[in-house]
């Protein structure tokens, strides 16, 4: 089995590969964000460490994601973004009889949108 990560495999292939921890839970398709499907804890930036942003200089404005397995609350991932802002998919499988450039039927960023900065190439 291909890993994701150290907690997450892709099990299967084609269109029937699935993001799967490594207890076992099933974490959607590779054809979604896994992120979708785990549990989330938002928090304030200082979350993901201490010496992050330790005097709150960006105020609220930006928030610590922790993702969890649903399963076995194994800790999959963790994200800084702005508040309010869509999921990163940092993360993200090609299977081998997908075309070069294919997105999937969410879009690079999958539902959640994000769209790239203005004025950036690409």
């Amino acid at each position: 089995m291909a890993r994701l990560n150290e907690q997450i495999e892709i099990a299967g292939g084609g269109a029937g590969a699935r993001h799967v921890c490594r207890c076992g839970r099933d974490l959607g398709p590779v054809t979604e964000n896994y992120k979708r499907h785990a549990l989330m804890r938002e928090g304030p930036v200082q979350n993901a460490g201490p010496w992050v942003d330790p005097h709150s200089i960006g105020g609220d404005r930006f928030v610590c994601r922790q993702f969890f397995c649903p399963g076995c609350l194994t800790q999959l991932d963790v994200e800084i973004a702005q508040r309010g802002e869509p999921l990163l998919w940092d993360a993200r499988i090609r299977m081998p009889d997908e075309p070069e450039g294919a997105e999937g039927p969410e879009g690079a960023n999958g539902p959640e949108g994000a769209s790239k900065p203005e004025g950036s190439e690409g």
